[in-house]
């Protein structure tokens, strides 16, 4: 279809969705915005898009008839497969795309560098950001990581690399999305309330190199044998990487030092204990960045001083105080159990675990060896804490925050977890925040979780380093 005649509606107005709007109006579409907020929820972003030309429907994302004359449905990142505008949308034979997608069919000429899978991606995504910057391409980072593609499109040259983190989501709505670069991190059960099924999230994981050619490039965890089935079926070239064994050719540790090893070259990054980001988890995303980041010709130099000088990103093991002996660690973004495998391995003084919020199907059960090597106690939040009471009751002690579902954000708990996380994790341990669960039913988002748990522990230092 003509974009630029088109009569679209767009679901979910947030960044992305007002970026999709502004680009879409931008061509000369007619434009219905639909989200189940109203204007005072919103906020200004209502003037903004209604200002720039977009018809309002907020208030109901329920009402089909609003699709009556819709020629395509622009679906915000998200927004659930089984959402009653998608499903609805589909049934009549609209055309039903994703944010992401709808950025590559205005901007085909860049080349992505998209990075897929259940646990990594928005650190893999930064550190490829950064190597490209370091080498003078653009350094930034769009897509499910925060900042939408349908924004950057008038900025960014003809024929550039742009790193571009891939959410499941994105890539189910999405079927001409080309990435000339693809990462595949790693696959493990997530988002199954979501996606229905184990087979139809790996489906939706394996897109990121479904319209690879010959001329592309295909970056994989090869300790993980479902990345690897999937890369055997790829026509591009394949660039493997492994933190257990030495490889002929692509990224590996040896002997405590990551190299990247091709036709071409050897490239030592540098020892296990040179790096500010640590843990195996991390290596791995360290060599997948440095893979994508040789495919598109950044120098060696670039992704070694990148490597070295990368430091932790928010939300995702990050040290936000210390009190009496005990660390404070938010690992926010850790909203599924294989997030908290890594997190736990990566302690090595007692933790005490705070865990829940809302379910996303997850196998709280497969914690256990875990649990029992490294966690002294746990503290359980929101709507899972029954479930991960009834997985984890009698494997180590339990306490639970009492909670109900309340409209206000956030919704009072996090400060008991944290004063009580505490006192049991004298005098030498960990405080970690590392949920298992997605944050919907407390907060807006994992960020805005972490932002309490930070702020609660600033607080609690306050009140007890002081006295």
């Amino acid at each position: 279809m003509d974009l630029a005649q088109g009569k679209i509606a767009v679901l979910g107005l947030a960044r992305s969705g007002e970026a999709v709007v502004l680009a879409l109006l931008r061509l000369g579409a007619q434009v219905t915005v639909i989200d189940r907020q109203d204007a005072a929820r919103l906020g200004e972003v209502t003037q903004r898009v209604q200002q720039a030309g977009a018809l309002l429907h907020l208030g109901d994302d329920t009402d089909t008839s609003v699709l009556d004359g819709i020629q395509m449905l622009v679906l915000s990142p998200g927004i659930p497969g089984e959402h009653p505008l998608r499903k609805a949308a589909l049934d009549r034979g609209i055309k039903v795309i994703g944010e992401m997608e709808l950025g590559y069919l205005l901007r085909p000429d860049i080349r992505y560098l998209g990075v897929t899978g259940s646990n990594g991606k928005t650190t893999c995504t930064s550190l490829l950001a950064a190597m490209l910057g370091w080498a003078g391409l653009p350094g930034v980072a769009a897509g499910n990581i925060g900042t939408p593609l349908c924004s950057l499109l008038d900025s960014l040259p003809q024929n550039s690399p742009l790193a571009i983190e891939v959410s499941s989501y994105q890539l189910r709505d999405a079927s001409q999305f080309h990435a000339h670069v693809g990462v595949l991190l790693n696959i493990s059960p997530d988002h199954l309330d979501v996606h229905g099924s184990w087979e139809d999230y790996v489906q939706c994981k394996a897109a990121i190199f479904r319209n690879q050619n010959t001329d592309d490039y295909a970056v994989y965890f090869v300790d993980d044998p479902v990345t690897t089935d999937i890369a055997r079926q790829v026509a591009s070239h394949q660039m493997p990487f492994s933190i257990t064994r030495e490889l002929p050719q692509g990224g590996f540790v040896h002997s405590g030092v990551l190299l990247i090893r091709t036709e071409k070259l050897e490239l030592e990054l540098g020892t296990t204990e040179d790096f500010k980001l640590q843990g195996p988890h991390n290596h791995a995303n360290i060599l997948a960045a440095g893979l994508a980041a040789l495919a598109v010709g950044v120098p060696p130099e670039a992704i070694m001083a990148v490597a070295q000088e990368f430091t932790p990103l928010p939300h995702r093991l990050e040290p936000c105080g210390e009190l009496g002996g005990v660390l404070f660690i938010n690992d926010s973004k850790a909203t599924n159990v294989d997030s908290v495998m890594m997190a736990l391995r990566s302690q090595y003084r007692p933790v005490v675990l705070i865990a829940g919020n809302y379910d996303k199907d997850g196998d709280f059960k497969a914690l256990i060896p875990l649990l029992r090597e490294r966690v002294k106690a746990a503290v359980l939040i929101g709507k899972a804490a029954s479930k991960l009471y009834r997985a984890w009751h009698g494997i180590i002690p339990i306490e639970v925050i009492p909670w109900a579902e309340q409209e206000e954000r956030p919704v009072p708990g996090m400060a008991q977890a944290v004063r009580r996380g505490w006192e049991l994790a004298k005098p030498n341990g960990v405080v970690l925040l590392s949920p298992a669960c997605a944050s919907f039913d407390m907060y807006h988002n994992y960020e805005h979780r972490g932002d309490v748990f930070k702020e609660e522990v600033a607080r609690l230092i306050a009140e007890e380093g002081g006295a």
